[in-house]
């Protein structure tokens, strides 16, 4: 299950980019009330790397069951490199 590799790897940078963008301008750049929340306690990384990844071998289980699956997987995947893009443009400029 290679794409779900792929995406918890977009994941973590994800991750990483939010923190340097919180970093040098502070929590408001975290656009997700829920996210912000977490980032403002210390279990920010709680919820993006432990929580995905949970959840990402839940659907490989169920993706091996039901190749169906695969295709919302697919979706998440390009949602994952469509943020870790916009993330990278928000750092350069």
């Amino acid at each position: 299950m290679l794409i779900l590799i792929i995406t918890y790897i977009l994941n973590v940078i994800d991750y990483l980019e939010t923190l340097y963008l919180i970093q040098h301008y502070g929590i408001a750049v975290e656009g997700n009330p829920i996210m912000r929340f977490f980032f403002e306690h210390p279990y920010g990384w709680v919820a993006k790397l432990i929580v995905p990844a949970v959840l990402l071998i839940g659907c490989g289980i169920i993706a091996r069951k039901d190749r169906a699956f695969l295709r919302p997987i697919t979706v998440a995947t390009a949602v994952y490199a469509f943020i870790v893009v916009h993330n990278l443009t928000l750092i350069l400029y």
